[in-house]
């Protein structure tokens, strides 16, 4: 399967830069996003190459246009009716990492950056009720500023996870442990985690999975014999709605994550909703909010990481064909840092066409 697609979006930004309060530089963007999909499936093996490049020019700060480009592959083979196994791999060239905060909360300077990814995880079948799953995930991001560090990341996991159907329906016990290493010039961070858990389909459309647990992390300078270190606790837990026509995903999480572009790990506490409803068979509406809070793991960082943010994006699409679609949308974000009592803020609306030409199915 082959699916060329291109979207052209024109956003209006009151904070191009994300600069703090009384710096701020308003803008219009034109994002001109030319990709293809090529896919295969069948009954054991599955694989997607996907590549799109974005084309951002201002109207007014010109010399902020550019191009930025994204690559990634995904590959699931079922060896055998108890195993399969997955890996993934993906570049990313963003000249603008500040119009996007994505998932991760965390607010960087907008320089050019480079980050390469992959990952390869297994599950398998250990018994009728007990499955074994281990992942190994990689990073590695490059920052053409002197002042930012590059910085590598290694997450290794495993974890069983066990039916308990005899005592509650569709109920799953899990539990997890995991190590991360993550590099810095000049120090790096290790941390340990062990969590316990479940999973429950409380019916049809309400779902809970709950994580919880203990980590312990080390923080030093690779020539040190001795650095800092202490415990602290991981979460995760998601209430989950899923209609025929609507949905809805209430998600906390804290953790330990490499700040990037901030040069230093840092605890990160994540409280996201979304929602969306379909209320006819071409309109939804979507509605997602979040706040993050950031913090330094380690005195060896080589600045003080402490962050509050707070994203709210209401919007609208409308479906054509199942092919061509348009959506508006509108984002405010705002970014407090409690140490030095400033912060910076933005509005972002936009308007995107979407067009999908799918051919040899």
């Amino acid at each position: 399967r082959i699916v060329p697609y291109v979207a052209a979006k024109e956003g209006y930004n009151t904070n191009i830069l994300f600069s703090a309060d009384g710096a701020a530089k308003r803008d219009f963007v034109t994002t001109l996003s030319p990709g293809i999909e090529i896919s295969e499936r069948t009954e054991r093996f599955d694989i997607d190459l996907l590549s799109r490049l974005d084309r951002l020019d201002y109207a007014g700060n010109r010399g902020l246009s550019a191009t930025n480009q994204s690559y990634s592959g995904r590959f699931r083979y079922l060896a055998s009716p108890l195993m399969s196994i997955s890996a993934e791999a993906g570049y990313t060239r963003n000249s603008n990492p500040a119009l996007d905060i994505g998932a991760t909360g965390i607010i960087t300077a907008a320089v050019l950056w480079r980050r390469f990814t992959s990952s390869v995880s297994t599950d398998y079948r250990l018994t009728e009720r007990a499955d074994v799953v281990t992942s190994y995930d990689y990073g590695r991001d490059y920052y053409e500023d002197p002042g930012l560090h590059d910085d590598v990341s290694h997450d290794v996991s495993a974890g069983l996870v066990y039916d308990l159907a005899e005592y509650l329906p569709r109920l799953k016990g899990r539990a997890t442990a995991g190590y991360s290493y993550y590099h810095f010039p000049g120090f790096r961070t290790d941390t340990a985690t062990g969590t316990v858990g479940f999973s429950w389909d409380l019916n049809e459309t309400w779902s809970i999975l709950a994580d919880g647990g203990i980590r312990r992390t080390w923080s030093q300078e690779p020539t040190a014999q001795s650095g800092s270190g202490g415990w602290g606790w991981v979460e995760n837990v998601s209430l989950n709605y899923k209609g025929e026509r609507d949905g809805a995903d209430l998600t906390y999480a804290r953790d330990i994550t490499p700040a990037y572009g901030l040069n230093g790990a840092a605890e990160r506490n994540a409280l996201t909703l979304s929602a969306r409803d379909r209320f006819t068979e071409e309109s939804s509406v979507v509605f997602t909010a979040a706040y993050y809070t950031l913090k330094s793991v380690s005195a060896l960082s080589t600045q003080n990481i402490d962050q509050r943010t707070v994203q709210v994006n209401p919007g609208v699409l409308y479906e054509f064909s199942k092919d061509t679609s348009v959506e508006a949308s509108y984002e405010y974000d705002r970014v407090v840092y409690p140490a030095s009592d400033t912060g910076a803020a933005r509005q972002i609306f936009f308007i995107r066409f979407n067009i999908r030409r799918p051919f040899l199915e």
